[in-house]
């Protein structure tokens, strides 16, 4: 896992990171999101990836939509009130 001071690669399967040939773009998550720094892809990773088996994720009762964070899933109900 990334460890939050010294941000290795260490432990990470190869297919969850790869380098992008993309300007500006140093490493796209397996969700396929790109990221300039690898300390901005931890901060993704640790903190809202759909792809981390190990975050919490909140469903939807009205959608389905599949939220990251309760109090984003909370902004998220009030896009279905009138």
């Amino acid at each position: 896992m990334v460890d939050s001071l010294h941000r290795s690669w260490s432990g990470f399967p190869d297919d969850w990171i790869r380098p992008l040939s993309a300007p500006r773009l140093s490493t796209l998550c397996r969700c396929d999101i790109g990221f300039e720094t690898q300390s901005r892809w931890a901060r993704h990773w640790n903190l809202c990836c759909p792809d981390n088996p190990s975050l919490a994720s909140y469903e939807c009762d009205l959608c389905g939509a599949v939220i990251g964070r309760k109090d984003n899933l909370k902004r998220h109900l009030k896009t279905h009130q009138y």
